[in-house]
């Protein structure tokens, strides 16, 4: 699954979509634009971060556990 496919899969959960989407846009420019990436698009993609920790972080405790447990999560490490 790509960046954007993640964001697109995601837009269910509360204010992740807006993070996610920041995020997937520098990715996208890292990879393919074939320039460098610079100071602008590392602020983007930390801010994309921040926003989806915020994100993630509000959701209730019982879902962040389940997450944590998540099988796939686990080995895709």
């Amino acid at each position: 699954m790509t960046v954007r496919d993640l964001a697109h899969a995601a837009r269910e959960l509360p204010d992740t979509e807006t993070g996610l989407t920041r995020v997937a846009r520098a990715v996208d420019h890292a990879l393919w634009s074939g320039g460098p990436g610079g100071a602008e698009l590392s602020q983007q993609a930390w801010t994309g971060v921040r926003e989806l920790r915020k994100a993630l972080g509000a959701r209730p405790w019982l879902d962040r556990l389940q997450a944590s447990l998540e099988v796939r999560t686990l080995f895709s490490r």
